[in-house]
């Protein structure tokens, strides 16, 4: 789910700024669905905490 999200906020980025306008991603934990990066060419900042589904798991 975080490669997707990730990836439709680059698309988003660049489409809206140009291609040159890449995300580099310097802490992403797939597991906890969290990830932090910036773009290298405008230093714009970008944040991703999923909320895990409290209907993981089975009673």
């Amino acid at each position: 789910m975080m490669e997707k999200v990730a990836a439709q906020i680059e698309n988003l980025h660049s489409k809206k700024f140009g291609e040159d306008h890449k995300i580099n991603w310097y802490y992403y934990d797939d597991v906890m669905g969290e990830g932090d990066g910036k773009c290298a060419a405008c230093g714009g900042k970008f944040t991703i905490r999923l909320k895990r589904s409290s209907a993981q798991g089975g009673d």
